[in-house]
């Protein structure tokens, strides 16, 4: 199973977001400007597109208050 499954299966994400996950880390990778619907679209798939694109990791500092 790959991390996108397991995404979807434990978030219960909808196929679009996923489609739109990959699409947006695929893009990022590429160093490319997302579209204006990437950046303000409401649907799954821009919402999912944002979370591939601007992924976040959690700082050291906050890792540590969370451990």
């Amino acid at each position: 199973m790959d991390a996108l499954e397991v995404m979807d299966s434990e978030n219960g994400r909808s196929a679009a977001f996923i489609d739109g996950f990959t699409e947006g880390e695929s893009t990022r990778a590429r160093d490319e400007v997302p579209s204006p619907y990437h950046e303000i679209g409401m649907d799954d798939y821009a919402q999912g597109f944002r979370a591939g694109f601007f992924k976040r990791t959690t700082p050291q500092r906050a890792a540590r208050r969370l451990a």
